[in-house]
């Protein structure tokens, strides 16, 4: 969680932890999660898992993870993967320029798709902190970044992404992902333009 709904008034940089330090793409994405999809009882940080478009499939895999199609759509530009506390996948991707977001809400009990503002750019999500006794304590939550009208804004899972928080006004660029960093502060990667 952000203390405060906001980022810290001092930049506090350090390198990406795990998958979030490998390099990635539009179109490729990692993230560290659990034993299987929808089983979290090895924690979040067990095994490395991809996401990748292949045609037009969003397929899911990890180590000893067959891989999986999540979903499939035309014209899909962008994605991003992270896991909920129970590993149920959460995607934001763009397809035909329309940001949208797959996640579980655990009103419906269904994996659901959300479109997201038109005008939402570079959606990306992660688990903001991993560790197992976060996790238990169900301090941590899901969290989807973007860039709208040039202003960095999230929200989070519990809120069932519902309250839109500005952390950043007038940022040129493009937000390239978010993880847990070596000082264990959930950090934001912004390419400028």
């Amino acid at each position: 969680m952000l203390p405060g709904n906001n980022i810290s008034s001092i930049t506090q940089y350090a390198p990406f932890l795990d998958a979030d330090k490998l390099p990635t793409n539009n179109l490729l994405d990692y993230e560290m999660g659990g034993i299987a999809l929808n089983d979290g009882t090895k924690g979040l940080n067990f095994q490395l898992w991809t996401l990748r478009l292949t045609g037009n499939n969003v397929i899911i895999s990890a180590n000893i993870v067959s891989p999986t199609t999540l979903f499939s759509g035309t014209h899909i530009t962008e994605i991003s993967l992270t896991f909920d506390q129970n590993m149920n996948p959460v995607v934001a991707y763009v397809q035909s320029g329309q940001p949208k977001l797959y996640w579980f809400d655990s009103l419906v009990n269904l994996q659901v798709l959300t479109d997201l503002d038109p005008t939402i750019r570079t959606p990306r999500v992660c688990m903001d902190d991993k560790r197992r006794l976060t996790t238990q304590l169900g301090q941590n939550d899901a969290i989807l970044g973007y860039i709208r009208n040039n202003n960095l804004y999230y929200r989070q899972q519990r809120e069932r992404y519902t309250v839109e928080r500005l952390l950043a006004s007038n940022v040129r660029g493009r937000l390239v992902k978010i993880g847990m960093n070596k000082g264990n502060r959930l950090q934001f990667m912004i390419k400028k333009y």
